[in-house]
């Protein structure tokens, strides 16, 4: 068994062990996951705090939502789909405004946030569903996997993700011209 399917027996048997309340397992399972479901969060939202609060959400509904595994995903694939969403919701809150009083001041608007490169400033340009697409498939995720965390089929996924790079090299030749 390679490395890879030897971490997702692992995976799979400290999930079962969540859902007998085993909070060993859970941290194994953090300890594993946590820095890719914070690097998604944080390409999504483009703030720590935000990312910070998605990946303590994601875990919180591991432990809520073991039992309605099926398996057909690996786990880091079905937690990747998770603070995905979270991360969505994060977004709107902060389209509409719904933040805690606390985190309201802290918020620039969209157009005064000044982006970290010319790749960050292209994938902040990119629709949701396109940006959400590249991200999961930098950080290694099979286009099965991708189509199991977004509904769609692999060969939907194919398609989006050559479009999707397509309109990322368009966006960043538009932002720097001839040196991007």
């Amino acid at each position: 068994m390679d490395a890879q399917g030897n971490t997702e027996a692992e995976d799979r048997r400290d999930l079962e062990a969540c859902r007998t309340g085993d909070a060993g397992a859970l941290e194994r399972l953090y300890r594993r996951h946590a820095p890719r479901v914070y690097g998604l969060a944080l390409r999504t939202l483009r703030r720590r705090d935000l990312a910070e609060d998605v990946v303590q959400e994601t875990f919180l509904n591991l432990t809520k939502s073991a039992a309605g595994f099926r398996g057909e995903a690996r786990v880091g694939t079905w937690l990747s789909a998770i603070a995905l969403n979270g991360s969505r919701m994060r977004l709107r809150d902060l389209r509409r405004g719904a933040l805690p009083l606390e985190q309201a001041d802290d918020v620039a608007a969209p157009e005064t946030r000044q982006p970290s490169g010319a790749l960050e400033g292209a994938l902040a340009k990119l629709p949701d569903e396109t940006r959400e697409i590249l991200l999961l498939a930098a950080t290694g995720v099979s286009y099965e996997e991708i189509g199991a965390a977004l509904s769609l089929s692999a060969d939907q996924v194919r398609g989006r993700l050559y479009r999707a790079r397509k309109e990322l090299l368009a966006q960043m030749w538009a932002e720097g011209g001839e040196d991007a």
